[in-house]
């Protein structure tokens, strides 16, 4: 059973110059010859033997050309942050070098070369935007991680303490004091705090059993169940259940809480598809705001609360609305295919901002507002290989962030946007293992 259903059903799938320069000719111009002696190691051996090269143009022309060659790297592959550097240091070279003689040029070139190859590695590095990488959890199955809003505690779901499903927990920003607040009974997810840092809210199936839930059926391909009896619960942050805020027919769970409206938004059957809901904090004033067949999940407001963003499935032939359907009847959908949502905080201008034909999910805005980072495995298409990935919010300028090469997912900012927290199989020690990271966020 996937211990992350309502954002990840991802966890337990199966994974699965060199150059000759003999003979070479152009229009005779003049006739040089280069000298052994003087002939630097970097050029092939053919050229370290004293050789007739015919040039129409002074060899310094070559040069020039290199140089113009460096240029349009700089411009073209370096990237943005370290372009700048990169041409000045070009146009300052080409600027200093008058030397026509085979002597001088050849040694420039080298000393040319020396300085822009570590140029080349250190402008393609990828901005890093990590410090001070920290373990929160150690060993078993810990996902789904969200701050409070004075950035001084986290809750999260954990199977442990031998348990075979996912209860909410609540630690402090260093990982210390982890202790259960949820019933112990069911299945949950999708913890979160609310705006008066003294509450949370979590979805649980511990009403329609003390037991965890029967897994979904395999045999119809990777799919997850979003069981019926998932409902939408308000508690004290140490574990007592207030009220519950949602009671239809279906299931209710994926919740997300702003803090500056005190709305939450949650995914819902209510409507009989897999739609996006918004409530207040004390389960009224209930809206559908997204109205497009498919499923539509793991949302949050920015955090002015001017907008939202999404995960989605758009089944986009016959045969995939059919099959969609038919898995929603037995409460079940497939997760493998899906994009990336953003809109207007009441769902109006929606559009899709991903395209990949994979899974992509778990999106959340950065602290200033202006971008998105968010998992995918488009890197390995229906894989659990996921990592990080930062874009502007029409999608474009699309910035790799992680790269582990295992699972990593569930980002969140800390309200005060000096930390970032995600889910990650990095360094793990079994195939089961996914423990919770805190790092220092670097825009």
């Amino acid at each position: 059973m996937s211990v992350f259903r309502a954002r990840c059903p991802f966890f337990f799938s199966e994974t699965r110059v060199t150059s000759c320069c003999e003979n070479v000719s152009w229009p005779v111009r003049e006739l040089t010859t280069i000298d052994s002696s003087v002939a630097p190691s970097i050029l092939p051996l053919t050229v370290r033997e004293p050789v007739m090269i015919r040039t129409s143009v002074p060899v310094v022309s070559a040069l020039t050309v290199f140089l113009l060659a460096a240029l349009v790297w700089a411009a073209t592959v370096a990237p943005s942050k370290r372009r700048t550097a990169a041409m000045r240091q070009v146009r300052r070279f080409m600027a200093k070098n008058h030397s026509t003689s085979v002597r001088s040029t050849m040694i420039d070139m080298k000393t040319m070369l020396l300085w822009l190859l570590p140029l080349a590695a250190f402008a393609q590095q990828p901005t890093v935007h990590f410090e001070n990488l920290k373990q929160l959890t150690q060993g078993g199955s810990n996902g789904e991680s969200y701050w409070s809003p004075d950035s001084k505690r986290i809750i999260f779901q954990s199977t442990r303490d031998g348990r075979t499903c996912d209860q909410q927990y609540i630690m402090n920003a260093d990982g210390s004091n982890q202790h259960m607040v949820s019933t112990g009974k069911g299945v949950t997810t999708c913890g979160y705090f609310t705006s008066d840092n003294k509450h949370i809210i979590y979805a649980s199936t511990h009403e329609g059993g003390e037991a965890c839930p029967m897994p979904p059926d395999r045999s119809k391909g990777y799919v997850w169940a979003v069981y019926p009896t998932f409902d939408i619960y308000l508690a004290t942050d140490a574990g007592k259940i207030v009220k519950k805020l949602t009671d239809t027919t279906g299931y209710d769970a994926e919740g997300t809480v702003n803090f500056k409206t005190k709305k939450i938004i949650y995914t819902s059957l209510a409507s009989g598809d897999l739609e996006l809901w918004t409530m207040s904090e004390d389960g009224s004033g209930k809206k559908r705001i997204t109205n497009a067949e498919g499923y539509d999940g793991g949302a949050v407001f920015s955090r002015d609360g001017t907008k939202m963003v999404w995960r989605a499935y758009r089944p986009d032939t016959p045969d995939k609305v059919a099959k969609y359907r038919d898995l929603l009847k037995e409460n079940l959908t497939t997760p493998m295919k899906m994009e990336v949502h953003i809109a207007n905080a009441d769902g109006s201008s929606a559009q899709q901002i991903t395209n990949f034909g994979c899974a992509s999910f778990a999106p959340t805005f950065t602290p200033d507002g202006k971008k998105i980072l968010f998992a995918s495995n488009k890197n390995k298409c229906d894989s659990s290989y996921f990592d990080l990935f930062l874009m502007n919010l029409d999608g474009s300028g699309l910035e790799q962030v992680t790269d582990y090469g295992k699972f990593t997912s569930f980002p969140e900012f800390s309200p005060n946007g000096k930390y970032l927290i995600f889910a990650s199989s990095y360094q793990s020690k079994g195939n089961y293992e996914f423990n919770i990271f805190r790092a220092d966020w670097k825009p």
